[in-house]
């Protein structure tokens, strides 16, 4: 693969986050953390990116978008603005499982300790989506959504935890990335699905919920 500039968005959780890379080097990330803050700051972002670097958007070759699990608004936000970037299709949009890029991130730490890892995302209240891998970074398991007390029991004690809200699991070796939710983490995985040729037609694409919208309501 020749030299390619890849956009990465991370929208998943309360992280608005952007980056910038040159193949798997990341150039520049520039990360907001506030709740619902998305809408409001991720063409800012990417705009403030785009001229720190002094590149114009018609040099940008790949899109790499979290898919999901995680909120609805943020992923929602996420995929509008990334279909509306490569609606001509000349940008290629790879969706990047956001499990998976946490996963990937950590893989340093499974090739370390020889275990299998459980990589988790807080949602809201006392629940989690939740996903194990194995020491090659294979799904051991689908995407879950269950409370803290259910993960409980399904953790071993061997086992590797990361993820956003690990301190409220008490089994398992518990590791605290900086920024696991992060556009910098999202590129990682991004490029290495590039390089399988897993860039899709913005117009396929769509967020992996895995959770139906449920609005807030006031009493």
């Amino acid at each position: 693969m020749n030299k390619s500039l890849i956009l990465s968005l991370e929208t998943s959780s309360n992280v608005c986050s952007i980056a910038i890379s040159e193949n798997e080097n990341c150039l520049v990330e520039y990360s907001i953390h506030a709740a619902n803050s998305h809408d409001q700051f991720l063409a800012v972002l990417v705009k403030r990116a785009l001229q720190d670097l002094q590149i114009e958007t018609e040099q940008i070759s790949h899109l790499a978008v979290s898919s999901g699990p995680g909120s609805f608004t943020g992923l929602r936000i996420g995929a509008a603005f990334a279909k509306g970037f490569c609606y001509d299709n000349k940008v290629k949009l790879v969706p990047v499982p956001t499990l998976s890029a946490m996963a990937f991130a950590a893989s340093d730490l499974v090739s370390k300790y020889g275990r299998k890892m459980i990589c988790i995302l807080h949602s809201h209240r006392n629940f989690f989506f939740y996903q194990f891998f194995d020491m090659n970074l294979n799904p051991l398991s689908n995407v879950a959504f269950d409370t803290e007390d259910k993960i409980q029991d399904l953790v071993e004690d061997t086992d590797i935890v990361i993820g956003n809200g690990i301190e409220r699991i008490d089994k398992g070796t518990k590791f605290k990335i900086p920024n696991i939710v992060s556009a910098s983490n999202i590129a990682k995985l991004g490029y290495k699905l590039i390089l399988e040729g897993k860039t899709i037609p913005a117009e396929d694409f769509s967020p992996s919920y895995f959770l139906e919208f449920q609005p807030k309501t006031t009493k």
